[in-house]
């Protein structure tokens, strides 16, 4: 008999780096594809022969808060990101991070967009953030930051780390008001 088909959806869980907590990919139609857990902010699932449009869901338990420099455990809440597998096998790298949450949850209908699209929205909240427009927030590494670090450099990585140190400590993101009090800010930015 022929080898299954494995095709890994994999990436970066972030708010501050999340240390504990459950991700699950669904298809475009909602039906679960795969869940794993997040280890040392990371995930890798195995979501066999499909092909189109996925919402990565993470259900954040615990995670290191950059302000306070502290391993948080919190009452779960999540986060979302909408990513696209072109082929069985292919590996694709889908960050789960408060601007892909941002993307996933003020685009209409985000599931039934192209691939091209959805790059473009998360772009487009990239830019509107400060990170830059060359930045894709689902496939470009995370990068950790301290709220006393100073960096020379001015990448767009370091630029994404501020803003979501940012968006982090601007509310307690364990409740929907406060997940609504971030979304507005942002809204009202675009």
């Amino acid at each position: 008999s022929p080898d299954p088909v494995i095709t890994k959806v994999a990436g970066q869980v972030g708010k501050g780096k999340v240390l504990a907590g459950v991700v699950e990919i669904y298809s475009a139609d909602g039906k679960l594809l795969g869940s794993g857990d997040i280890t040392n902010g990371k995930y890798s699932i195995d979501v066999k022969d499909y092909v189109g449009n996925v919402k990565v869901v993470a259900d954040i338990t615990e995670y290191h808060d950059e302000k306070l420099d502290a391993d948080i455990e919190t009452n779960p809440f999540t986060l979302t990101s909408v990513s696209f597998i072109f082929e069985k096998e292919k590996p694709v790298k889908a960050n789960v991070t408060l601007m892909t949450d941002i993307v996933a949850k003020l685009i209409p209908d985000i599931l039934t967009k192209t691939n091209a699209e959805i790059t473009e929205a998360n772009k487009y909240v990239a830019t509107k953030l400060g990170i830059g427009s060359e930045y894709d927030l689902t496939t470009s590494d995370i990068v950790y930051l301290n709220i006393d670090d100073t960096f020379q450099s001015n990448t767009a990585q370091v630029r994404e780390a501020w803003a979501l140190m940012t968006i982090s400590n601007e509310a307690d993101l364990t409740g929907i008001e406060s997940e609504a009090s971030a979304k507005e800010k942002i809204q009202n930015a675009l």
